[in-house]
C-alpha cells in the first residue's frame, strides 16, 4: 500500500475526505511516509474547506491545522517540467488542481493519492509508474494502527460518506472492510 520512504501527495478529493473525517490530524499522522500538498490545491480547496467548516462547527480549521504541525508540506511546481506537465495534464484532465498533483508525482517519484476515477484512469494510462492510493488506504493505515474503538471508526467512514459524499466503489478491494465497518 504505503511505501515507507516514498513521499504521498494529496489530491483534493483525498483532502477533502479526510477534512471531514473529524481525524485528519490522527489520520496523516498514522501514515508513515511523508504528506505533501500542491500549492494549487491548497488555494484552491481552501474555499471548499471553509464552505464546509461553515456546515460543520466540529471540522473546522483542522485542515490548517495539520499544515500548522507539519502534517502536510505544502509545495509548489520547482522546474520547468513541472510547469509543463502541469499545462498539459491540465488540457486532459480539467481541473488545475489534479494536473498539479500529477505534473509534481511525475517529476519526483511521489505517490498520489486520489479518489478521482477521472485521474485514476489518467495515470493508469499515462502515469503507470507512479503508486496510486486513495481514501479507503489511508484511512486503514489509521485504523490498523489505531487503539481507539470500534465506534470511532464507523463515526470517520460516517462523515466521510456523508460530509464528503465518498463512498468506495463496489469493486475497491477495500470495499468489503469498509462497508463492514459502517455496519
Amino acid at each position: 500500500m504505503l511505501v515507507s520512504d516514498t513521499p504521498l501527495i494529496l489530491d483534493a478529493c483525498c483532502i477533502i475526505n479526510l477534512h471531514v473525517s473529524g481525524r485528519i490530524a490522527d489520520i496523516l499522522s498514522a501514515l508513515p511516509v511523508p504528506i505533501i500538498m500542491s500549492e494549487t490545491v491548497k488555494s484552491f480547496e481552501l474555499l471548499s474547506l471553509q464552505k464546509l467548516d461553515a456546515l460543520s462547527a466540529s471540522h473546522s480549521g483542522k485542515f490548517q491545522t495539520a499544515i500548522d504541525r507539519g502534517l502536510i508540506t505544502v509545495t509548489d511546481f520547482e522546474t520547468e517540467e513541472e510547469r509543463a506537465n502541469f499545462v498539459n495534464y491540465a488540457a486532459v484532465l480539467g481541473d488545475d488542481g489534479e494536473a498539479a498533483t500529477f505534473a509534481i508525482a511525475a517529476a519526483r517519484g511521489y505517490a498520489v493519492a486520489t479518489d478521482d476515477r477521472k485521474a485514476l484512469n489518467f495515470a493508469a494510462q499515462e502515469l503507470p509508474h507512479l503508486p496510486l492510493i486513495n481514501t479507503p488506504h489511508l484511512v486503514k493505515q489509521w485504523v490498523d494502527n489505531n487503539s481507539t474503538q470500534r465506534e470511532a471508526h464507523r463515526e470517520v467512514l460516517q462523515n466521510i460518506r456523508q460530509l464528503g459524499r465518498y463512498l468506495p466503489p463496489k469493486a475497491h478491494p477495500l470495499y468489503e472492510w469498509w462497508m463492514l465497518i459502517l455496519e
